[in-house]
């Protein structure tokens, strides 16, 4: 792929040269750096290397037939988005599988991605009504799986895939996406199924979101608390030939970046996102005034806006917050900008919005909030623009993005040992 930079040639280098066995391959970086463009570029030329080693009518080391690529990510929707990826990169539906938990709504998959799926026509009975074409349901078809030459899958649904071990004796190629996200034992299934000489890659941000323990007294253990990449990061060293860390980001623009790039990354991120991409929306709001400072005279690229809301436990059975003023505001907000930018946009004769309601993504930390905010754009016929929780948004984007802090009471926010309350 020509658009991938020297740090993901390198690391896709390193791997295919034996760096990620016996001890896994540590890929991180923040959002917007092109870790799954990394992980999409190895596995194009895993199989690249598989069909020269078909067409020399030679099998591996032990004599036997490759099991396909493993590719798993800590969620049903991470894996969807690498699934995505593969596919746009030229990965046909006769090679790629998306394998998804039988419990799964077809629902709820990322646009795009359900071809890639294994799924049934679920029979529904009529009651003298004739509806519509029920949706379809996700199933599991063993010998579609072995034909495969890549298996996408949550690393919780990696289980099932047992049996093919039993079979071809273990995945010779298996990488976790989002693998800061998983807990340990989840991360642990899909290395369950790896061969003797299986190459494993681990590939996230130990500086995002962490695993998600839901219970406080599972949380106090260690196991619990770090994912597997953290550990093997640690024990490895950010400086070892099996650790490659992505600086370049192509997602953010270089006023947004700064404060992450110095408060969790040591200075080391660079900003290489196209100008135009990320330059702020006309709108009057991000408007700035020229005071010498960067940006100075030009558009913000961020903006806070204080509300006097008060958070709210809608049930007190439910740890999650609600503030209903805040969420009203933020929509308003969501909707005066879109208004602007559809209003400039029709006033320069352009005829086509510069920004679509898909563009936007609206991020709150509680579920309850998330779940108001959704409601009130609905109601405002903004049904189009993303709303969810932090987790939801993991490993998405948007081109603006609206963040509902929710929370009002300072002894609301967790506490670290020395007393201070922090926020996350």
């Amino acid at each position: 792929n020509p658009c991938i930079n020297d740090e993901q040639w390198r690391a896709v280098v390193s791997v295919l040269s034996g760096h990620g066995r016996p001890q896994p391959y540590i890929l991180y970086g923040p959002a917007g750096t092109g870790k799954t463009l990394t992980l999409t570029e190895l596995i194009l030329q895993v199989l690249k290397a598989r069909r020269r080693e078909e067409e020399a009518g030679s099998e591996d080391s032990s004599g036997r037939a490759h099991l396909p690529v493993l590719a798993c990510a800590a969620t049903a929707f991470a894996a969807d988005i690498l699934c995505a990826a593969l596919a746009a990169a030229g990965v046909g539906k006769g090679e790629m599988i998306r394998l998804n938990d039988i419990r799964r709504s077809a629902a709820t998959a990322r646009q795009g991605v359900l071809p890639f799926c294994m799924t049934k026509t679920q029979k529904v009975k009529s009651k003298g009504r004739s509806g519509g074409v029920p949706p379809p349901s996700f199933c599991i078809d063993m010998p579609a799986l072995w034909g495969a030459s890549v298996v996408v899958a949550s690393c919780a649904s990696a289980a099932v895939l047992e049996p093919l071990v039993a079979l071809g004796g273990g995945f010779d190629f298996i990488i976790i996406d989002e693998a800061a996200q998983a807990l340990i034992p989840e991360s642990l299934i899909p290395l369950s199924l790896a061969s003797k000489n299986a190459t494993v890659v681990l590939s996230g941000d130990p500086r995002q979101l962490g695993p998600n323990v839901r219970c406080r007294y599972s949380a106090a253990s260690r196991v619990l608390q770090n994912s597997l990449q953290l550990e093997w990061l640690l024990c490895s060293g950010p400086n070892a030939a099996t650790v490659c860390m992505l600086r370049r980001n192509y997602r953010s623009s270089a006023a947004l970046l700064e404060l992450p790039s110095r408060m969790f990354y040591n200075d080391a991120l660079l900003a290489e996102a196209d100008e135009a991409q990320t330059r702020p929306p006309e709108w009057e709001e991000l408007a700035g005034e020229d005071d010498g400072s960067v940006g100075g005279g030009g558009k913000r690229e961020m903006l806070f806006y204080g509300v006097m809301g008060q958070q709210l436990a809608v049930d007190p059975m439910v740890p999650s917050w609600c503030n209903p003023l805040e969420a009203l505001r933020c929509v308003e907000l969501v909707k005066g900008m879109l208004h602007s930018v559809t209003s400039k946009a029709a006033g320069m004769g352009g005829g086509k919005a510069l920004l679509l309601q898909e563009d936007v993504g609206v991020i709150a930390p509680f579920r309850k909030q998330a779940y108001e905010l959704r409601r009130l754009l609905r109601a405002a016929d903004l049904g189009g623009v993303r709303c969810g929780t932090v987790d939801d948004f993991q490993g998405q984007e948007a081109q603006v993005i609206f963040i509902s802090t929710t929370l009002t009471r300072v002894g609301s926010l967790r506490q670290e040992e020395s007393g201070k309350a922090r926020a996350g």
